[in-house]
This record gives C-alpha cells, structure tokens and sequence, in this order.
C-alpha cells in the first residue's frame, strides 16, 4: 500500500471516530429512548470500523487501524467494544446466544420454542464516559502521527 494510501487510510478512520464520538455525545446528553439505544449501537459500530479490516482500492490489501493508537489502559474496554460490534451489534452469533430448539406438544400438535442465553447489549453504555475519552485519545494519536504520515508521502 502506498504511503498516500496509508494517509487517506488512517484519515478516514479518523473520520469514523469523530463520527462515533459525536454520536456518543449526543447519546450521552439524550432523555432516553429507542433512538438513543440505536444511536449508541451505531457509534460501537463506526468506532471499531476503525479498526475493522476494510477494503481501499481494488487491488490493494485490506487495511485496519494499526493497534498502536489504542491508549495506554483502554485495551481492555477496546477488545469489549470489539467483542459487542463483532457478537452482538453487527452480526447476531449463536454461540452467545447459545440457543436451542425445545419442542413441547400442545393439543395434539407439536410446538417448538427457542431458548437462548438472555444477551444486554447495552451494558456496555454504563462506560458511556470511558468510550468518550477512548475515542478522543485515539483521535488525538492520529493528529499526533499525522505529520509523520505526511511526511512519508
């Protein structure tokens, strides 16, 4: 990948998380609601787009957020944001859900029922605040980096 590449690469990431710490902040400053829980759920997703392999140009490889932006203890709540877009947001896994198929009969007919592990996905809004200042450290890694990006172009 070519060093303009890498630059508009990571600029666009940036993008993403400014977007995702935008929408958090509106989440955060919210009264509640179904569009407040969509709105969260979507600032995870655009928020680990970053560091989600993505395809550039045809031709050129699949490039992610290097892993060096990720701020001094934020690992752990990374990888937990992560875990909700990649499990719980963007895809529904069944190995969460554990789910099974329970078949009763009820006059005469049979019924089947799913029984699953009851997944919160929105447990993860309690660290409303941390995700903040996680985005906003990443974003502030990228300015920092910026100049050497620019200057290998």
């Amino acid at each position: 990948m070519s060093n303009s590449e890498v630059f508009l690469h990571v600029q666009n990431c940036f993008g993403d998380l400014d977007d995702a710490r935008n929408v958090l902040r509106a989440v955060k400053d919210s009264d509640g609601g179904m569009l407040r829980e969509a709105a969260f759920k979507y600032a995870v997703v655009a928020y680990c787009r970053a560091y989600t392999a993505s395809q550039g140009k045809k031709g050129t490889p699949r490039r992610k957020l290097e892993e060096r932006y990720i701020p001094d203890g934020f690992r752990e709540l990374h990888d937990e944001l992560l875990h909700c877009r990649d499990k719980i947001y963007a895809h529904s896994d069944r190995d969460i859900l554990d789910a099974k198929v329970s078949v009763h009969e009820f006059r005469g007919q049979k019924v089947p029922f799913r029984i699953q592990n009851v997944v919160h996905p929105l447990e993860v809004m309690s660290k409303i605040d941390e995700i903040i200042e996680l985005t906003e450290l990443t974003m502030d890694a990228i300015i920092d980096a910026n100049q050497e990006l620019v200057d290998k172009i």
